[in-house]
């Protein structure tokens, strides 16, 4: 599903240098002691070294820079460091887990559900990149 909708995008197909090998991605879960989604191993695998994808406008988080924080796996940071994107460990397991967007402010930090979920939003994340 992301190699297709990439495609589309760039109007050719992919090379094989533009995703991060499935050795890396394993190398990534061991330490983190988790199984990645597979949609978001999917990402990484088709599109994780193409700059355009990853952090044209927002910054996804190379493998070895993925980490954890408050219960949840942290993937994506806005461009000013103000907002960050992750899924709940609790779905590592989960096909198509719920996306969290964590909201900093002088009252504390708060975590929110968004209104799709990770396969639908990695998707629009390439168009909106």
């Amino acid at each position: 599903m992301i190699s297709q909708t990439a495609e589309k995008i760039l109007a050719r197909p992919l090379k094989a240098d533009e995703g991060i090998s499935p050795a890396v991605m394993e190398e990534a879960e061991t330490r983190l002691g988790i199984k990645l989604p597979y949609i978001l191993k999917e990402y990484y695998t088709s599109v994780g070294n193409n700059t355009l994808f990853m952090n044209e406008h927002i910054r996804f988080a190379m493998p070895d820079e993925l980490y954890t924080e408050d219960g949840k796996l942290v993937f994506l940071e806005e461009n000013q460091c103000v907002c960050m994107w992750a899924v709940d460990l609790k779905e590592m397991g989960y096909d198509n887990p719920t996306v969290y967007m964590l909201v900093e402010s002088d009252d504390g930090n708060a975590w929110f559900p968004e209104e799709i979920p990770l396969a639908e939003f990695l998707r629009l994340m390439l168009y909106y990149q």
